[in-house]
Order: structure tokens, then C-alpha cells, then sequence
């Protein structure tokens, strides 16, 4: 998942800092919008991919229980 995780931030980034330079650089905004579709169609969707994800979710289902015990 690392190189996965490696795109996942930099369109995140991307993103992020488009909606952000938007009032500045129209343009330029749009360009990383455009960037951050390319990138997000690299991400590979595999069963390691997949299985990561669902320990994740269960991990925060098991967080948020105990959140939940505490109040």
C-alpha cells in the first residue's frame, strides 16, 4: 500500500491546495484538479488494498465502541 498511500497524500495535497488557490489562480487550480484525477487512476485496487481498508474500517468500528463505553 505504500506507493498507494504515496498517491493517496499527493492528490489529497493537490486537493486540498486547489480549492485553497482557486480565488488567486483559477488556472492553476484547475490544472492540479486535473492532476489529481490522473493520479487517483493510478491507485491499484487489489485484495492487499482491500483487505488493508477493511482492518482499518474495523479498527475505527472498535474505536468508536470504546468511545462509546466511556460516555
Amino acid at each position: 500500500m505504500d506507493r498507494n498511500k504515496d498517491i493517496y497524500c499527493a492528490c489529497l495535497l493537490m486537493f486540498s491546495a486547489s480549492e485553497f488557490l482557486y480565488k488567486h489562480d483559477e488556472e492553476f487550480s484547475n490544472l492540479l484538479l486535473e492532476k489529481t484525477r490522473e493520479y487517483v487512476n493510478t491507485i491499484e485496487v487489489d485484495e492487499k488494498l482491500i483487505n488493508e481498508v477493511k482492518e482499518y474500517a474495523r479498527q475505527i468500528e472498535e474505536s468508536i465502541d470504546k468511545t462509546q463505553a466511556i460516555q
